[in-house]
């Protein structure tokens, strides 16, 4: 429902046409809590008079809120029918966020605002909790050295949004890695410090040098290196989702 009503304002037919119903009983149970959440999430718009006696019909509006603190950028693209309606969506949410730092710095190049994890149990079904461990081996290391090489020297092949996950997907990595038992924390952080051969240029790199030398790339393009330096080590950023651009990610990932 989050995402559906990001996309814009949405009618209450719409909207409970989007929750799936499971068995003879289905929307006895479904109704009740629909229509509770709907009240949680959305504000609603009464039906007003439009030229030509009709009445333009009564639609719900997402919360400013629950956009900001709710809504999950990697749903919505999955379940966009194209790029384009995704992109729409995402454009909307950038905008809100640029309002939120209106007395901050401009930032020219917004990053989408993916959410992180705690990777507590209460967030993941037990059939998935350990997903992440994909991030953790040694292919996703060096395909990540590969991205974040090219951006370091500026190969037209990678875009910026490819780097973006790339980070996204690092931080996530090094989130799950903090819950991990001592010993598996150890042989993971090994595996992430470890020397590789990167495709060209650079020689033997460790994944860490690269961020950081990206997180002093794009400090000096906005001309912020002492101010993100300073954040960075204090640690000052949001622990639940990231608002800003390249730096912001970066500087996560370095703290």
């Amino acid at each position: 429902m989050v995402n559906t009503l990001a996309g814009g304002q949405q009618t209450h037919s719409r909207l409970r046409s989007v929750i799936a119903e499971k068995g003879s009983r289905g929307a006895e149970i479904v109704d009740p809590l629909f229509e509770k959440v709907l009240k949680d999430i959305a504000d609603f718009t009464e039906p007003i008079a439009v030229p030509g006696g009709q009445m333009r019909q009564g639609s719900y509006q997402l919360k400013s809120d629950v956009r900001f603190n709710e809504f999950c950028p990697v749903l919505c693209q999955h379940r966009a029918l194209s790029p384009k309606s995704s992109a729409a969506v995402l454009m909307d949410v950038e905008k809100l966020e640029r309002d939120l730092l209106s007395n901050e710095e401009k930032i020219a190049q917004m990053w989408i605002p993916y959410q992180l994890s705690d990777f507590s149990e209460k967030t993941r079904h037990e059939s998935v909790r350990h997903i992440a461990k994909v991030l953790l081996c040694d292919r996703f290391v060096q395909l990540s050295i590969v991205v974040l090489e090219a951006g370091i020297l500026g190969r037209p092949e990678i875009r910026e949004t490819t780097t973006q996950l790339v980070i996204y997907l690092l931080s996530l990595a090094y989130q799950y890695m903090a819950t991990l038992p001592p010993s598996e924390k150890y042989a993971a952080v090994s595996r992430f410090r470890k020397s590789y051969v990167a495709t060209e240029g650079l020689k033997v790199v460790q994944l860490p040098l690269l961020v950081f030398v990206l997180f002093i790339i794009e400090c000096e393009k906005r001309a912020v290196k002492t101010k993100f330096l300073e954040r960075t080590m204090a640690g000052d950023f949001d622990k639940k989702r990231i608002v800003g651009g390249a730096a912001e990610y970066l500087g996560r990932l370095v703290t």
